[in-house]
């Protein structure tokens, strides 16, 4: 693999996955709203591709050439029309939609940790974020459907520090809304795996969360992840308690 288009390049999470795929010596093309302010984040070694999600004339030729695609799309608004329906409801479709036209072999969508968790405190935290868990579940039948070899990551709430250690995977135990909330994951980490799983074959049609702690290397633990189909789900969401790897 040489070449990988990331979306959502400028954000948070984009510019680490960004940073971690040029560390490994590959290509990378940048999805932007803005070509000038990309080049100044990003730097002239990153192909800078003028477009956006909501638009999707402006993805013509977006997957062209790529041997991966990191989706690392996201918002804070929630509302509005850069809120979760413009950017999980359409913007990932539409993405999608252009990178399945250019036959793009491997995408790794960044989604979010509470997906298939049930817990009145995890429903209550989507209606105030306008339906938040539907709109990420909405993407992820998305990529699903898009006939493209998938990997999704649901990381749980993101921390702004350092990495330290290897980030933890996780398709089955039980995590507590306490732990998730306030231990979170390193941002770097988030974008490390990524832009790690891009260029994994074995990442392919798995899905995961993730969290800081892990004992193992990452390609350790996530030769050790299970295909879609054969994973067990979460089992529980405590409120409080401890999450025992």
């Amino acid at each position: 693999m040489a070449r990988v288009v990331v979306i959502g390049a400028t954000g948070r999470i984009g510019r680490i996955a960004v940073r971690q795929l040029l560390a490994r010596g590959l290509e990378v093309r940048a999805l932007t709203r803005d070509a000038e302010r990309a080049r100044q984040l990003l730097g002239a070694e990153v192909e800078v591709h003028p477009g956006d999600v909501r638009r999707p004339a402006s993805l013509a030729g977006l997957g062209k050439g790529m041997d991966a695609a990191v989706l690392a799309l996201g918002t804070r608004s929630y509302y509005g029309k850069n809120g979760n329906a413009a950017v999980d409801g359409q913007g990932v479709a539409h993405a999608l939609h252009a990178l399945h036209a250019d036959q793009v072999p491997h995408v790794v969508h960044l989604s979010a940790w509470g997906l298939e968790r049930r817990s009145l405190f995890l429903g209550l935290f989507s209606l105030l974020l306008n339906h938040y868990f539907y709109w990420k579940e909405r993407a992820e039948r998305a990529v699903r459907a898009s006939g493209i070899p998938y990997t999704i990551v649901r990381p749980v709430e993101f921390a702004r520090r350092p990495a330290q250690g290897y980030p933890l995977l996780n398709q089955s135990q039980a995590l507590s809304l306490a732990r998730a909330a306030l231990r979170g994951v390193s941002i770097e980490h988030v974008g490390a795996t990524l832009a790690f799983c891009a260029a994994r074959p074995d990442a392919i049609s798995k899905t995961f969360e993730l969290f800081d702690g892990g004992a193992a290397p990452l390609a350790e633990q996530l030769a050790a992840m299970k295909v879609d189909s054969e994973r067990s789900r979460p089992p529980r969401t405590p409120l409080w308690g401890l999450f025992s790897p």
